[in-house]
Formats: C-alpha cells, sequence, structure tokens
C-alpha cells in the first residue's frame, strides 16, 4: 500500500504547477510538546495514476502508523486531505523552504483566510 505514497519534490512540484483539479494531504504536528520535529510535517499529492486521493491518505496513515510503533515520542498530528479546483490557486512549495514552515507559516494561515477545509 505504502509504495503509492510519495512526497518527491518532482510530484510536488507538478501537483503545484497543475492548471486543473489537485488533491494535497497535509500533515502536521498540533501538540505543544517539544521537540517539534520536522518529520512530522509532510506534504503529498494524490498518486497521479490511481486519482484516488483516499487510497493515498489511507496508504500515507498505514505507513505513519508502522513507524510510530518503533519511535520513542509520537507528537500529536493531523493528516488532512484538501481538494483544490485549480492548483495554481494554492501558494508554490520553494525549494528554499521547509515542509514545516511551508505548512505553519504559509499554507494554514492562508487556508484559514481562504476558508479551505479539509
Amino acid at each position: 500500500m505504502a509504495t503509492y505514497v510519495s512526497d518527491a519534490p518532482k510530484l510536488l512540484d507538478e501537483l503545484f504547477r497543475k492548471e486543473g483539479e489537485g488533491f494535497l494531504l497535509v500533515g502536521y504536528e498540533t501538540g505543544k510538546e517539544k521537540p517539534h520535529a520536522e518529520s512530522s510535517y509532510m506534504l503529498y499529492p494524490a498518486d497521479p495514476d490511481r486519482q484516488d486521493p483516499v487510497y493515498t491518505f489511507m496508504a500515507l496513515f498505514s505507513r505513519e502508523s508502522i513507524k510510530a510503533k518503533h519511535a520513542a515520542f509520537v507528537p500529536d498530528t493531523r493528516l488532512e486531505i484538501y481538494s483544490f479546483p485549480k492548483m495554481t490557486d494554492v501558494p508554490v512549495l520553494t525549494g528554499d523552504i521547509s515542509k514545516k514552515e511551508y505548512i505553519s507559516r504559509i499554507f494554514l494561515p492562508i487556508s484559514g483566510r481562504r476558508g479551505w477545509l479539509p
């Protein structure tokens, strides 16, 4: 199942440049405990071959659940899926910003102001 989940920069770049509909899976830490691990912030496109964001969500959930079994600390993290009619309306993740910074300082504040709901 997890073989369909990829956060390859090329796939994310293609998703953000897409003129039409797209799905973005967002994972971010919600707890107040430290450390705020970079690995708790995730962005994934829905699998381009399947066009099935729910399948990708479940694959991501499965993979992260397995990883959590072996971790000493598992932060409170939300996994959300967003659907956009036009991906070009979504701020682009550039190579000079971390996923943590993009999600917490760009994507989530803008999604709140624009009323984007997961």
